[in-house]
């Protein structure tokens, strides 16, 4: 009897573990990917992206190279993530940029000295890009490479991202948006100056449009529009990107 019992406490207990542990990888597979996974940038404005990795072990070095649809975007630039520089000292290229082929090629980075590597995930390098065209387009990840302090090959699991190009939320819509009160203000100052529209330029300049009487609407510093009569400016009418 007694020897049943135990048994079947041994059963119990093997199955209690094979659910809580068997359920867990043994070594989960490091991910190397783009993040945010999917990015809305404006036509003609610039963001960044995240190369990240998540559950290495001893990560000494790495590179990778990237592809994109130069027709749409723009690489500018490479800068070091943070993760390796974490561990100490470290070696950084930033790779060569070819907007005409669309690539961003042999990014690494490596720690220097006779150390352990990192463990963990965090951000391996930043990508900077300008959106030149409105259209959906993937960034993948290729010819990735991942080496432990031993110089031995991490196997590794690649995600890409995707673009998402979208136009400018124009100042002419959101002038349009307030058609209708500008008109009802304009008719309340019709007998005084003329409606104009301002919009501050680059470097100061500003823009307007004469429309009609009564009073104007400006976009200040801030990207900021408001309803403008004569000198002052009294109501927000919306931001703008």
């Amino acid at each position: 009897m007694g020897t049943n019992r135990r048994n079947i406490y041994a059963i119990a207990l093997g199955l209690f573990l094979a659910i809580v542990f068997g359920a867990l990888p043994a070594g989960a597979m490091p991910i190397v990917g783009i993040q945010p996974p999917l990015l809305t940038p404006a036509l003609g404005g610039f963001f960044d992206v995240y190369v990240e990795i998540s559950s290495v072990t001893d990560l000494y070095a790495f590179q990778f190279d990237i592809r994109f649809d130069p027709a749409i975007l723009s690489a500018i630039g490479v800068s070091e993530g943070s993760f390796l520089m974490f561990g100490g000292s470290t070696f950084f290229i930033p790779g060569s940029i070819d907007n005409t082929e669309g690539t961003v090629s042999f990014t690494a980075d490596a720690l220097e000295g006779v150390i352990g590597g990192m463990s963990g995930g965090g951000t391996l390098a930043v990508l900077q890009f300008q959106a030149l065209a409105v259209g959906s387009i993937p960034i993948d990840l290729l010819n990735v490479k991942l080496l432990d302090s031993s110089a031995d090959n991490i196997p590794f699991s690649p995600e890409g991202g995707t673009i998402n190009a979208v136009p400018e939320f124009s100042t002419m819509f959101i002038l349009a948006a307030n058609l209708i009160l500008l008109i009802g203000l304009s008719q309340k100052f019709r007998k005084r100056s003329p409606l104009l529209l301002y919009r501050v330029m680059p470097r100061g300049r500003i823009r307007k449009w004469t429309i009609a009487k009564g009073i104007g609407i400006e976009e200040n510093d801030h990207r900021s529009l408001f309803i403008r009569y004569g000198r002052k400016s009294f109501k927000s009418v919306g931001r703008i990107r």
